[in-house]
């Protein structure tokens, strides 16, 4: 995903709640027999009941000359109550 926008600031939170709103969207998961369809979230929580995760691969934007422009996700984005976030880098990969 991309935001492109006139402040720094704005893009962060434009993009923070994205991605707080697609970890909020619920899917058709079943159908019991009973005829009632489960709903759930795209990151369902664990087996054992803690938060799910979502993995998200941080984005650096530089100047032709190295110079750092923004990082995204910062240390102080992605802070949700029942989600954990991970930062992979594409050398994990």
């Amino acid at each position: 995903m991309e935001v492109t926008g006139l402040s720094v600031p704005v893009c962060r939170e434009v993009m923070n709640e994205l991605i707080k709103q697609f970890l909020l969207i619920e899917v058709e998961s079943s159908e019991e027999e009973s005829g009632t369809t489960t709903m759930e979230t795209i990151v369902p929580a664990q087996q054992d009941g803690t938060a799910g995760s979502l993995l998200i691969e941080p984005v650096v934007v530089e100047t032709v000359e190295g110079e750092l422009v923004v990082k995204y996700p910062a240390k102080i984005d992605l802070q949700f109550d029942n989600y954990t976030v991970e930062l992979v880098s594409a050398k994990s990969r």
